[in-house]
């Protein structure tokens, strides 16, 4: 009777074992086919990001922005500063951070516009959502550099490496650490900061 018992717990555990080798197959390659799948979502996740950090760009508006702002330093993506401060500076150009930057009263209201537009709260690039979060309640700040967005991803960034750096100067000079910073690119595995190489964080 004890041998008839052993047989028939041993046959049942063959028969169980022979049905969970093709499940566990079947459930290993269900995790491929999803990692694969995150890999592919990813890929095509990295172009939906990119296309709408540079959103911006397409703007038929985009080139006078160029113009006008780019002729004297990086025409900064609009989605680095909310609406709020957007209003500000283009309220006051006749003193633009110490110089006289005033334009004609149409091509204010056409650049104010196109600014709002793609401002931190209307854009939807990844910084400018978390810059919109950063700012959001607080006093409108007229330097990106002085918010606490900026200031929080750079505070490892020391002194000698940008201020007292002569390729760079200050901090407001975006372009000269991030590579594609003229495209809304401020991927920090892009950093590459002049005299001290690749930025490692």
């Amino acid at each position: 009777m004890n041998m008839n018992k052993t047989l028939m717990i041993g046959a049942a555990s063959l028969l169980a074992l022979g049905l969970s080798l093709p499940l566990a197959s079947q459930l290993s390659a269900d995790d491929d086919s999803a990692r694969e799948g995150g890999i592919i979502q990813r890929w095509f996740g990295e172009g939906d990001k990119h296309s709408r950090q540079s959103a911006y760009l397409k703007d038929s508006d985009y080139a006078r922005y160029q113009e006008e702002c780019g002729s004297c330093h990086l025409a900064y993506p609009p989605g680095l500063m909310p609406g709020s401060a957007w209003q500000r500076v283009m309220g006051g150009l006749s003193d633009h951070f110490g110089d006289n930057a005033e334009l004609d009263e149409a091509s204010v209201l056409q650049l104010q516009a196109y600014l709002l537009r793609h401002s931190s709260e209307k854009s939807s690039a990844e910084y400018a959502e978390r810059m919109a979060r950063a700012t959001q309640g607080r006093p409108t700040m007229m330097r990106i550099t002085e918010t606490q967005y900026f200031i929080g991803k750079h505070h490892e960034v020391s002194p000698e490496m940008v201020k007292d750096n002569p390729d760079v100067k200050s901090f407001s000079q975006c372009q000269t650490c991030h590579g594609r910073a003229d495209q809304g690119s401020f991927d920090e595995h892009e950093v590459s900061i002049p005299g001290f190489g690749r930025w490692e964080d």
